[in-house]
């Protein structure tokens, strides 16, 4: 599966794992026109994460963005 962040949680995500790094791309995806199953899914923390089990067809990546 592929592990997503909601907008809200983005910041959260890229403190914790990515603090540092350098040519970042973040995808914005409609879920409506995914092809693959996506699932939220509870973490450690109790949130609930969205998750893509298969791969994102292009076609819903919206829009993307350098961070």
């Amino acid at each position: 599966f592929i592990h997503c962040s909601t907008h809200d949680q983005v910041p959260g995500v890229l403190q914790r794992y990515y603090s540092g790094i350098k040519n970042l791309v973040l995808l914005h995806i409609d879920e409506t026109k995914l092809v693959a199953a996506l699932k939220y899914e509870e973490a450690t923390s109790k949130e609930l994460f969205p998750h893509v089990f298969g791969p994102i067809n292009k076609d819903a990546i919206v829009k993307f963005e350098f961070i």
